[in-house]
C-alpha cells in the first residue's frame, strides 16, 4: 500500500475482502485444493511461485528420495526441489545420516520445536539432514542444535525475521571452548571466506530457516535485495583480545562453557579510522558513519 493514494487503497480493499473473508471461513483442505493450482505473479523472477508446492517439515513427505548416484545430479535433483542455497550441497544420505546422529548421541526423534514461518517441526533428525547438506561434520552438530533451540524460542521472534522485506537474517555466534575446538574464525575476515566452521554452520541454520522453516525467497522471505550474509553468518567472538567480558558470560553463561547467541542483524558496516587519537575522534568517525 506505500505510495498508494485513499482511493486506491479502498479499491484494493474491497476487491479483496471477499477473497479473505472466504480464505477464513472456508475448510483447510478447500482452501488448499482451489489453492494450489495458483501462482504468485512474478514474471520468472522468483523460482517458487505456490506456497502449497512445498510443505517444510510435514510428516505426510516420505523420509527418504531416489536421486540420481552422481553428485551433479543429485545437486540437480535437489536445486530444482527448493532445497539449497544455489551452491552444491553434499547429499545427506543414510550413511552419512546414520554416523552423524551415532556420533552426536541425540535422539533423531527428538522435536526441538517449531520453525517459523510455516512452523515445520525441527527434528534432530531434520537438523542432521540440513547440517550434512552445508558441508558439517558430526562435531559441528552440536552449534548447530544450539544455534536451532535459540532462534525458534519465541522471545527471538523468528516469525518477523524471515518474512520482513528488510535485509537481516540470523547471525550465530560462538563463545568459549567450542569455538577454538572446531576453529571457529574470531579474528581477521571472521565474517568472510576461510574458515569451515564459520562456513558450514552458518550454512546449515540457513537451511533449517528454508527447508524446515519454509522461507523460500519471493514466497515467505520477502527480504528485497536479501544480503550475502544469508549464505552463512556465523563467528566466534575474540575472547582473548577484549576489554570486556565475553558475551555468554554477559548473558549467564559460565565462561567455560560453550554458548551459541543469535542475533537478527544486517550484513557488516565497516567504520574504518586510521588517525584518531581520543574516544571522542573515535566516537565521531562513528557517528559520521552511521549518519550514512
Amino acid at each position: 500500500m506505500a505510495g498508494q493514494t485513499e482511493e486506491a487503497v479502498i479499491e484494493k480493499a474491497r476487491t479483496a475482502f471477499p477473497e479473505i473473508l472466504h480464505i477464513l471461513t472456508a475448510p483447510a483442505d478447500v482452501i488448499e485444493r482451489e489453492y494450489r493450482g495458483k501462482t504468485m505473479p512474478a514474471k520468472g523472477k522468483i523460482r517458487h511461485k505456490s506456497i502449497f508446492g512445498f510443505r517444510p517439515g510435514s510428516s505426510a513427505h516420505e523420509r527418504t528420495v531416489r536421486a540420481p548416484e552422481s553428485l551433479e545430479g543429485t545437486n540437480r535433483y535437489f536445486y530444482a526441489s527448493g532445497w539449497t542455497d544455489g551452491l552444491p550441497i553434499i547429499p545427506p544420505t543414510e550413511e552419512r545420516l546414520n554416523a552423524m546422529i551415532a556420533a552426536s548421541g541425540w535422539d533423531p526423534g527428538l522435536s526441538l520445536g517449531l520453525v517459523a514461518p510455516m512452523n515445520g517441526e525441527a527434528t534432530v533428525e531434520k537438523i542432521a539432514v540440513n547440517a550434512i547438506m552445508a558441508g558439517c561434520g558430526p562435531d559441528h552438530l552440536p552449534v548447530v542444535i544450539a544455534a536451532t533451540k535459540a532462534m525458534i524460542e519465541e522471545r527471538f521472534n523468528l516469525y518477523a525475521l524471515q518474512t520482513t522485506t528488510h535485509l537481516c537474517t540470523v547471525l550465530v555466534v560462538a563463545n568459549g571452548p567450542v569455538a577454538e575446538d572446531l576453529g571457529i574464525n574470531c579474528s581477521y575476515n571472521a565474517m568472510g571466506q576461510g574458515s569451515l566452521a564459520n562456513a558450514v554452520i552458518g550454512r546449515a541454520v540457513r537451511f533449517i530457516l528454508m527447508n524446515i522453516g519454509g522461507a523460500l525467497p519471493g514466497i515467505l522471505d520477502r527480504s528485497t535485495f536479501g544480503s550475502p550474509a544469508k549464505y552463512t553468518f556465523c563467528f566466534a567472538e575474540n575472547e582473548e583480545e577484549s576489554p570486556w567480558e565475553p558475551l555468554h558470560v554477559e548473558r549467564g553463561f559460565d565462561p567455560h562453557h560453550s554458548a551459541v547467541t543469535v542475533v537478527g542483524a544486517e550484513g557488516p558496516h565497516n567504520v574504518n579510522d586510521h588517525g584518531s587519537a581520543s574516544a571522542e575522534e573515535v566516537l565521531l568517525t562513528v557517528s559520521g558513519v552511521l549518519a550514512t
